[in-house]
């Protein structure tokens, strides 16, 4: 199962009358969640934006059962190989500035 958390990093300030509020924060109490969080689902709903939240998800998900998975890979010995004096790396080619 894969868990997608989005910060939330802007901030806003909506009046509303005291009847509105009221009916707010009974449905919030009621599905145990925020008023922040009903309002920004109201937004979502009435803009369409919950199918493009919804997409980065769908779409980890869908590489993530897509790629190849290699249980038979010992990490501990792949790691103490490298740094054994055994290993010699590769040979890079050296750029030299001339200025």
């Amino acid at each position: 199962m894969l868990i997608y958390i989005q910060m939330l990093t802007k901030r806003t300030n909506i009046l509303f009358n005291d009847a509105i509020w009221q009916k707010l924060v009974s449905k919030s109490e009621a599905e145990a969640v925020s008023v922040g969080e009903l309002v920004r689902k109201a937004v979502e709903k009435v803009y369409n934006l919950d199918k493009i939240s919804n997409r980065l998800p769908k779409t980890v998900e869908t590489i993530l059962s897509k790629r190849k998975k290699y249980s038979h890979i010992n990490y501990k010995d792949l790691i103490n190989y490298g740094r054994s004096n055994d290993f010699v790396p590769a040979e890079r080619d050296t750029i030299i500035d001339s200025r």
